[in-house]
């Protein structure tokens, strides 16, 4: 199975492991399904990262983050979805490119402003 995590998602499971975010990011590490991004979505996980609010649960050095970062590119499918879109939501576009739906901790979630990606 191929899945967009979010950034908000990916972002939640590192702060809160015991979390529904974080089981999913337990599932996918072990190998339960193939993680799906693409520049956009890794960019946006790598700001996440970031913020101070962040910093504040995860006990990471800017070195780790970006390991962490390179990691899930390496271990993710980095897809490059084509086309002008306007979404809510970065897996919003990529999902229906990829073949399928987007996986989120909770319906209507939204962090990120809308955005036209090209």
């Amino acid at each position: 199975m191929r899945v967009v995590i979010d950034t908000n998602v990916f972002v939640s499971g590192l702060m809160l492991p015991a979390s529904i975010p974080g089981r999913i990011l337990a599932v996918a590490y072990a190998g339960g399904f193939e993680i799906v991004l693409c520049e956009a979505i890794s960019g946006e996980i790598a700001a996440a990262l970031r913020y101070p609010e962040v910093r504040k649960c995860i006990a990471l050095s800017d070195e780790e983050l970006d390991r962490c970062v390179r990691a899930l590119r390496y271990a993710a499918d980095v897809v490059d979805p084509t086309g002008v879109v306007v979404v809510i939501d970065t897996a919003l576009k990529l999902a229906p490119e990829a073949g399928f739906k987007p996986m989120t901790a909770r319906s209507g979630s939204r962090h990120f402003e809308p955005r036209r990606y090209v």
